[in-house]
C-alpha cells in the first residue's frame, strides 16, 4: 500500500486526501489550524459570509423602490458583532464537515506542524517530522509521496505591522465587536477590493489606497473602471499612492504615503498579498526548488525538483484559487498512483471577485494575450437587460474575448467590425439621465464581421462596391446612402431589416428594405459576376472583355457552354462532366 504523507489541509491538502483514500493508499494530513486551512476559517468562507451580510442589508436599504413598505429602511443597520459570531460559527461547521468526510473515508489527521526530515536526498521515501506548538517533534512519519500544501499567510509591510487592535490584517477583522469609524483599505486586489466594498455597503466611510493605475490590476481594465465608478459613487474615497507605513494614534491610525501625504481613520485593514508558508519546511535541504518569491517550482502535473514530492495550492504561486488548488491536489495524487491524468488547463479557470457589482472570468483576459493576437472583443452592457432592471445595478457590463469569426485582415484589438461597443449612454451612468434615447446602431456596431463600408458611405455613382454586391443579399443601404427604391430620399440604413440579418437567399432579399419601405429595384447580381467589373484594377489580371464578346477560353480545357448561374461559377476540367464552385457567402 503507497504512503501518503500531506502537510497542509487547505483544499489542496484535502481534496488530494480524498482521491488518494478511495484509490487505496494509506493517508495521513498534518495540520497546524483546522481541517479546510485559511480558506475554510478565516480567508474564503468567513469573508463571502461578511459580505452576503453587508450586501443583504444594502438590498434593504434599496428594497423602497421595488414597493416594499414598512419599518424606516433607512434606518436597517448591522450588529457586527452577531455577524462576526455567525461568521466563525460557519467556518468552524465547514471544517467539521471536511474533518468527518477525511475521517469516514480513512483519512489519518495528526494536528501539528510538518516538515521534511530527509538526511540524504535521492532515497525512495521520505522522512517528515511533526512540531508540536512548543516546536518539539512530537512524531516522524515516512511517506513514499509527499504533498506540500502549506498555503500562503498575509503579507506584513515594514513600518506597518499589525496589532490586532487597530492595524489588521484580513484575518482579525472578524474579532471587531463595533463598526469602525472610518477604514482605511491599503491594497487594491482582490482583497482589499472586496472588504472594501463589503464595509462600504455595510454603512463604514471607507478610503481605499491603491498602488497602482486601478484597482484590481489582476481584472480586466473595463471591469475595474465600472468599480471604482460604483465605489466612488456609493461615497467610498480613492487614495493614490504607495503605504509607507502605519502608525497608531489617539483617535486611530494614520497611514503614510511614499509621496508626504497622509491617510486618517479610525482602523487599517492590510491587504499587501500574500507570502508562501515555505520557512521552516527544509525545502532547500532536500533539493526542492523554489522562485525568487519563495513559491515551490511546479509543472503541471504538480510535481516539483525532487521524485516523490509534489506541491499544490497557493504556496506554488500558480493561481490562488481554491478551486486552482483543490485540482492541483488530485492531479498530483492521479499522478503518483499511476492513474491517467491531464495537465492543469489554466486558460479555462472560472474566478469571481466579490465586489458590488461582482465581477466573474473565465479563460484567458485580453491583456495577457500577445500584441499580435487577432482576436475580437465584445461589450454587451446590459442596461437595457430587463432581468437587470429588475434588480437596478448602477452599471453592468458584459466582455468577451473570442476569436474572430473570419482571419481576412488585420484586426484592431478591442474594435473593428467584431467588436460591439457599449453604448455612449450606459457609459454616462447606467439608467439613469435626462435623454435616454439610444443612438441609433451602425455598421460598427454589428458583433459580425461583415465586410461592409465601415465609413457608412457608398461610391459617388449610387452603387456598391463590386467586391461588396455579393453581401447587398443581407445588408440594407448604409447609413446615408440614396434610397434604392427611388423615393428620393436618404436611407437611413436601418428599419425592418434589422431581422434581415444572419438570413440568405429570398428570404433576406425580402427583409431588406429601408425604414421608407422601400425595395431594390433590380435583381442583385450573382456573386461570380461581382469580381468582373473591377477584373481591370486587380494586378495581374487582363482588362475585362468588352459587352456582348464570347467568354474567354480556359487554358485547361477547350471551350465549354458552361457559364454563370446562380448556385456559383461552372468551370470545366479534361476528362470530367464539370462542377460547381460555391462562393463564399
Amino acid at each position: 500500500m503507497t504512503r501518503i504523507v500531506i502537510i497542509g489541509g487547505g483544499p489542496a491538502g484535502y481534496e488530494a486526501a480524498l482521491v488518494a483514500a478511495q484509490l487505496g493508499a494509506e493517508v495521513t494530513v498534518i495540520e497546524r489550524d483546522g481541517i479546510g486551512g485559511a480558506s475554510v476559517l478565516t480567508d474564503c468562507v468567513p469573508s463571502k459570509a461578511l459580505i452576503a451580510a453587508a450586501g443583504a442589508m444594502t438590498s434593504v436599504h434599496d428594497s423602497s423602490a421595488l414597493g416594499v413598505h414598512g419599518a424606516e429602511l433607512a434606518a436597517v443597520g448591522l450588529d457586527l458583532a452577531a455577524v462576526n459570531q455567525r461568521v466563525k460559527g460557519l467556518a468552524l461547521a465547514q471544517s467539521g464537515d471536511i474533518h468527518a468526510r477525511l475521517a469516514g473515508e480513512g483519512v489519518r489527521i495528526v494536528t501539528g506542524r510538518g516538515r521534511l526530515a530527509d538526511e540524504v536526498r535521492g532515497l525512495a521515501a521520505h522522512r517528515v517530522e511533526v512540531l508540536g506548538e512548543d516546536g518539539a517533534v512530537t512524531e516522524r512519519l515516512e511517506g513514499d509521496v509527499v504533498l506540500i500544501a502549506t498555503g500562503a499567510d498575509p503579507r506584513v509591510l515594514p513600518g506597518a505591522e499589525p496589532d490586532h487592535e487597530r492595524i489588521l490584517d484580513w484575518r482579525d477583522v472578524y474579532e471587531l465587536t463595533e463598526m469602525p469609524e472610518h477604514l482605511v483599505v491599503v491594497g487594491s486586489g482582490v482583497t482589499g477590493a472586496e472588504f472594501a466594498s463589503g464595509y462600504l455597503e455595510a454603512g463604514v466611510p471607507v478610503t481605499l489606497v491603491s498602488s497602482r493605475d486601478r484597482v484590481l490590476p489582476g481584472e480586466d481594465s473595463d471591469a475595474a473602471e465600472v468599480l471604482e465608478e460604483v465605489f466612488q459613487s456609493r461615497g467610498g474615497k480613492l487614495e493614490r499612492g504607495r503605504a509607507a507605513g502605519v502608525r497608531r494614534t489617539e483617535k486611530g491610525v494614520v497611514v503614510e504615503l511614499t509621496d508626504g501625504r497622509a491617510v486618517e481613520g479610525s482602523h487599517a485593514l492590510m491587504t499587501v498579498g500574500t507570502v508562501p508558508n515555505t520557512g521552516g519546511l527544509n525545502l532547500e535541504l532536500c533539493g526542492v526548488g523554489l522562485t525568487e518569491s519563495g513559491h515551490v517550482v511546479v509543472d503541471r502535473v504538480s510535481r516539483t525538483s525532487v521524485p516523490g514530492i509534489y506541491a499544490a495550492g497557493d504556496v506554488t504561486g500558480v493561481f490562488q484559487l481554491a478551486s486552482v488548488a483543490a485540482m492541483q491536489g488530485r492531479i498530483a495524487m492521479w499522478h503518483a498512483l499511476g492513474e491517467a491524468v491531464s495537465p492543469i488547463k489554466l486558460k479555462t479557470v472560472a474566478a469571481n471577485v466579490f465586489t458590488h457589482p461582482e465581477i466573474a472570468t473565465v479563460g484567458v483576459q485580453e491583456k495577457s494575450l500577445p500584441e499580435w493576437t487577432e482576436v475580437d472583443v465584445v461589450r454587451l452592457p446590459l442596461a437595457t437587460n430587463a432581468r437587470a432592471k429588475d434588480e437596478r445595478p448602477a452599471r453592468r457590463l458584459r466582455q468577451a474575448v473570442r476569436p474572430p469569426l473570419d482571419r481576412g485582415g488585420p484586426r484592431r484589438r478591442g474594435g473593428g467590425a467584431g467588436c460591439l461597443r457599449a453604448d455612449p449612454a450606459d457609459r454616462a451612468g447606467g439608467d439613469q439621465g435626462a435623454d435616454r434615447r439610444r443612438p441609433r446602431p451602425d455598421v460598427r456596431d454589428l458583433p459580425l464581421p461583415l465586410g461592409i463600408d465601415h465609413r457608412g458611405r457608398a461610391p459617388a455613382d449610387g452603387r456598391r462596391p463590386p467586391r461588396l454586391n455579393h453581401l447587398a443579399r443581407t445588408t440594407s443601404p448604409g447609413p446615408g446612402e440614396r434610397c434604392p427604391g427611388g423615393r428620393g430620399g436618404r436611407c437611413d440604413g436601418w428599419g425592418a431589416d434589422s431581422a434581415g440579418f444572419g438570413r440568405i437567399g429570398a428570404d433576406a432579399r425580402a427583409a431588406r428594405r429601408c425604414r421608407e419601405g422601400c425595395l431594390p429595384p433590380v435583381p442583385v447580381p450573382p456573386p461570380c459576376c461581382a469580381p468582373c467589373s473591377s477584373r481591370a484594377s486587380r494586378p495581374g489580371r487582363s482588362p475585362a472583355p468588352p459587352p456582348g464578346s464570347p467568354p474567354p477560353v480556359s487554358r485547361r480545357a477547350p471551350p465549354s457552354s458552361a457559364g454563370c448561374s446562380r448556385r456559383g461559377r461552372r468551370t470545366t476540367r479534361p476528362g470530367s462532366t464539370g462542377h460547381t464552385r460555391r462562393p463564399p457567402r
